[in-house]
């Protein structure tokens, strides 16, 4: 069509981290020299003991932490803006900052196609529902719905 860009995405990427290094402060590398690659398609587990920087390795991939030495590449390149990239934590975790509602739209305001304004809301409003969220508890903090249960039964 005259005026539209045929966009062709090549596929999934490729990540590989080649002699890289994480350190905090003075402190020993919480990730030391560490090559490894993670191709696309590919289901890949890191298993360890607590403490060994499996968690600080993924969020180093993940671009949450920048490495202290040692290169992380992509092929092909693709973007955390673009909602090419993400990330899943091993704890379900909320924005303790933001509302109920606030944290269910913060996907759909960061998404690849953004939604609009008002529909945000009410998208949002009407999942929160759907998990039987009383509308009270929509603007209320994370810390504060871990006390909502469910009446006691005698």
């Amino acid at each position: 069509m005259v005026g539209e860009v045929e966009t062709k995405r090549v596929g999934p990427s490729s990540l590989w981290c080649r002699d890289m290094s994480v350190q905090f402060g003075t402190a020993r590398p919480a990730v030391d020299a560490v090559s490894c690659e993670f191709r696309a398609g590919q289901v890949t587990s890191l298993v360890g003991p607590s403490g060994c920087g499996k968690t600080t390795l993924l969020r180093t991939l993940a671009r949450l932490q920048m490495p202290s030495s040692g290169s992380i590449e992509m092929i092909p390149p693709a973007s955390a803006e673009q909602g090419e990239v993400s990330f899943v934590f091993q704890q379900p975790t909320l924005l303790p900052w933001r509302s109920a509602i606030e944290n269910v739209m913060l996907p759909l305001q960061l998404g690849i196609d953004p939604v609009a304004g008002e529909s945000i809301q009410e998208r949002a409003r009407a999942e929160l529902l759907a998990m039987e969220l009383d509308k009270d508890s929509l603007k209320r903090l994370p810390l504060s719905l871990i006390h909502i249960s469910e009446p006691t039964r005698l």
